[in-house]
């Protein structure tokens, strides 16, 4: 359970906050798709860990790929916890309802 616990200190949503590609202002988020190509999972199951707010459950072969695929290290976060505490997200401005419901806890894909 201790890894289960650093695991949650960067829960899958934020992994797929941060999940972008580029540098720079040719920096931009990542697609579901995008993600479920790069890490071999189905869309559905992309779309579904983008929403959990907790990695329980889930086998560590797909927290490993997911995780790969958003472009983060789970067992070294610092960087993106930093990049989320000084709200350096520019490339999330075009969506940023999406973003912003998903922080909220709340279903991204509500209207």
């Amino acid at each position: 359970m201790i890894l289960l616990k650093k695991l949650d200190a960067f829960p899958p949503y934020l992994c797929r906050m941060v999940a972008r590609t580029g540098r720079g202002r040719k920096c931009r988020a990542l697609t579901s798709q995008e993600i479920a190509d790069r890490s071999g999972l189905d869309p559905s199951t992309v779309s579904k860990l983008s929403r959990k707010r907790t990695w329980s459950k889930e086998s560590l072969w797909v927290i490993d790929r997911f995780s790969s695929a958003c472009g983060v290290d789970l067992l070294h976060p610092r960087r993106h916890i930093d990049l989320l505490k000084r709200h350096r997200l520019a490339y999330l401005r075009t969506n940023g309802d999406y973003y912003r419901r998903l922080l909220k806890g709340e279903s991204p894909h509500q209207k």
